[in-house]
């Protein structure tokens, strides 16, 4: 019998979740760079899933939401493997 991993159809970037968790806040991304000393436009690369997210990155951003580096780091290590994988051409 065959077994096949559990593919998700996508992964997303885990600046939804800080998307999510500043609207729960009622913060701005551009409050959030300020509490966090980065600039917007970063934070909204973040969000949008353009900029990588650093391990600095996750420190600020558990220092700053509550939520631990390594939630972050996996939700980034996640989405970039997922995107990663949506290059690789398959042989036929």
């Amino acid at each position: 019998m065959a077994r096949y991993p559990y593919q998700p159809d996508s992964v997303p970037p885990p600046g939804e979740t800080v998307a999510e968790l500043l609207d729960v806040l009622g913060w701005t991304p551009a409050e959030l760079a300020q509490r966090m000393g980065q600039s917007s436009a970063l934070i909204q690369d973040l969000i949008d899933g353009q900029a990588p997210l650093s391990n600095a990155l996750a420190a600020q951003l558990a220092q700053v939401l509550g939520v631990p580096a390594h939630f972050w780091q996996n939700g980034e290590a996640r989405y970039r493997t997922w995107q990663a994988q949506q290059t690789v051409v398959t042989p036929s």
